[in-house]
């Protein structure tokens, strides 16, 4: 009997058979696209961001408090480097802070870096617009507004300005 109601009206049936389908289709569609995102900066993360392992203190990620530095780091540097697994180590130091323009403000992560094996483990030179990005050589350099645009998200290029 519920078959017969069904193609009772043919019309209204096959509408909504339509409109199941394409339902499910873009449900699909949209999980996959998402899930495919996911994966492309899951990737991107790890290839220009924080790389594959990072090494801190227990209490240091809740609050990025200087007093939660790793005091043995140069030998947990020299153990990792010995490893025949690991291609590179570089050391990092993170602390916060806030970026400033005329239209608003934002928190952001500052990364103190060594350029030479930054260059090495991450994307970073790809990252500079303009300019030619530090130097290990050179120490204290200093910089103007006009020697680097990096690109933030939701600002678009800002040039980098130090000191404010």
């Amino acid at each position: 009997m519920a078959w017969r109601n069904i193609w009772r009206n043919k019309m209204r049936s096959i509408v909504i058979m339509l409109s199941v389908s394409i339902g499910l289709f873009a449900g699909i569609a949209v999980l996959a696209l998402y899930k495919g995102m996911m994966r492309s900066r899951v990737r991107t993360v790890i290839d220009a961001e924080i790389s594959h392992i990072q090494i801190h203190q227990k209490e240091f990620k809740k609050d990025y408090d200087p007093a939660y530095t790793l005091q043995a780091g140069d030998s947990i540097q020299a153990i990792i480097r010995r490893m025949k697994q690991v291609k590179f180590v570089a050391r990092r130091s993170i602390t916060q802070g806030m970026l400033n323009t005329p239209t608003g403000s934002a928190g952001v992560q500052i990364n103190g870096i060594e350029p030479d094996i930054e260059y090495q483990t991450s994307q970073l030179r790809e990252k500079i617009i303009k300019g030619e990005g530090f130097h290990s050589d050179k120490k204290n350099e200093s910089y103007t507004k006009q020697d680097f645009l990096i690109r933030f998200p939701g600002y678009g290029f800002l040039p980098l300005s130090w000191g404010q």
